[in-house]
């Protein structure tokens, strides 16, 4: 099931690094590359909050489910939500209301500027 607040799936992985290796004298080339590749996402220090390891997978997505190609052991999926407050409108911090009125203000002002030919305002 999926979250009831989940607004947009962003990825979905599952563990395991996402690497190809070809090769045109060995059958199986990825055996030799899988210890390096793995070694060096176990030593990234410096990750971002939202970063996930591993490959994506493919998926289906229906009203109230996710469904898979493959039965993986385990899945990270990444999603977006919204919260909203009793108007079901977006829910703002007083920051963010801010900056929303000083850009409408800005464009306001520099489109007037731009229209009176008003150095001064633009």
């Amino acid at each position: 099931m999926k979250p009831c607040d989940m607004s947009a799936i962003e990825m979905i992985t599952v563990d395991g690094e996402d690497f190809q290796s070809t090769s045109s004298v060995m059958d199986f080339p990825g055996i030799y590359t899988s210890p390096i590749e793995n070694f060096i996402e176990t030593t990234k220090v410096d990750n971002h909050n939202l970063y996930m390891s591993g490959a994506m997978v493919h998926y289906t997505e229906t009203a109230d489910r996710i469904y898979f190609n493959e039965p993986y052991r385990f899945v990270n999926i990444l999603y977006k939500s919204h919260v909203y407050d009793s108007d079901n409108l977006p829910s703002l911090t007083h920051n963010e209301m801010i900056a929303i009125a000083t850009y409408c203000a800005y464009c306001h002002f520099y489109k007037q500027g731009l229209m009176t030919k008003d150095s001064a305002t633009i």
